[in-house]
């Protein structure tokens, strides 16, 4: 992570008949009162990768994920990844430890 709170994420498309595009996301889960939990989308874009090829996206973490990031210096979520490269979507999810940039000094 860059201290513009920029996130590289690799992605790859294996279709080889034509482009993937969709979204990918990144949630945490924050927890409440009362054993309750809240989900709190840390950053989202969009993407098009073409066809049997990767490409990295760029993701903006969210002003509030910086800041619990700075406070903890490390956050557990979790990255959803929907693929459109057919006629159905494809949804897959994988967790995500996100550190804070590491200080020189």
């Amino acid at each position: 992570m860059t201290k513009k709170g920029e996130l590289p994420i690799a992605l790859s498309c294996s279709d080889g008949a034509r482009a993937c595009t969709g979204t990918i996301s990144i949630t945490l889960a924050e927890h409440r009162e009362h054993h309750q939990s809240k989900t709190v989308l840390v950053a989202s874009a969009r993407y098009t990768v073409r066809a049997a090829s990767s490409a990295k996206v760029t993701l903006t973490l969210s002003t509030y994920a910086r800041v619990l990031l700075a406070k903890s210096h490390i956050l557990h979520t979790v990255a959803t990844v929907t693929a459109i490269s057919g006629a159905t979507p494809t949804k897959s999810a994988i967790k995500l430890t996100i550190h804070a940039e590491a200080r020189a000094g």
